[in-house]
């Protein structure tokens, strides 16, 4: 992933953690909260991937209850 991303990626969890974690809305929590969730889904995939479907399909219909 390049720089410029990263840089996105951060600023977006910053933006989301000002309204549901405004105490903890800086971008070295943003960057821990980033690398935390990528460990734990690289595990999830390894370990149960089984698990990792699961999340998928909830993650897949919350977003077509929105449509």
């Amino acid at each position: 992933m390049d720089e410029q991303q990263v840089r996105k990626d951060i600023e977006m969890v910053v933006n989301y953690l000002k309204i549901h974690q405004p105490e903890n809305a800086t971008p070295e929590y943003a960057a821990a909260m980033l690398d935390f969730l990528q460990t734990n889904l690289h595990d999830l995939a390894l370990n149960d991937p089984e698990q990792l479907l699961n999340l998928y399909e909830s993650l897949k219909a919350d977003k077509e209850k929105e449509h």
